[in-house]
């Protein structure tokens, strides 16, 4: 009788501290989980925080290469409070655009950057307002005297609205 009740209890201690460990493994599972989860977020936090690092040392190389020329556009009497540069290489013909400030368009228009050469608008791309840091804009040729952006109807036009234009600046030599 003493061995069956002596095997009873061990069973029953046995089952108990089976199902405390049965649950600590399943809470240990759980935590597991969450910070397998949380270590996917912070790396992919990470990848974002190097990408926008990688994407401000290249802006901030253009910025910085005196082979650029910058040229600042200010406000025009239709956008008085707006302000925009451009980053133009005559001799590698690259444009890039950083927007200080722009107002907002309607889902039918977007801003377009002109560049006159020989007295002629070139267009040098469309763009919405909605970036940080410089855009790649269309290269263009060599000779520009003034960049300017106007409001187009989407996907851009071969000429200018002049009555739309929103900031100006004329190109600096030397």
């Amino acid at each position: 009788k003493f061995a069956a009740a002596a095997s009873v209890a061990i069973a029953l201690v046995a089952s108990a501290l089976a199902y405390n460990y049965w649950n600590k493994w399943k809470s240990t599972e759980t935590s597991l989980a969450d910070l397998i989860a949380q270590n996917q977020r912070v790396a992919q936090d990470y990848n974002t925080v190097n990408q926008r690092l990688d994407q401000l040392e290249k802006d901030l190389n253009i910025i910085n290469n005196p082979a650029f020329n910058r040229v600042v556009m200010k406000g025009t009497a239709n956008a008085p409070g707006s302000l925009a540069s451009v980053y133009w290489n005559e001799s590698t013909k690259e444009v890039y655009l950083s927007i200080q400030e722009m107002k907002a368009l309607s889902q039918d228009n977007q801003y377009q950057l002109w560049a006159i050469i020989d007295g002629k608008p070139v267009d040098a791309g469309v763009f919405d307002p909605n970036f940080s840091g410089l855009l790649k804009m269309k290269d263009i040729g060599a000779g520009a005297a003034t960049f300017a952006v106007t409001v187009e109807t989407r996907g851009g036009k071969t000429a200018p609205s002049l009555e739309t234009m929103q900031v100006a600046g004329n190109v600096v030599k030397g």
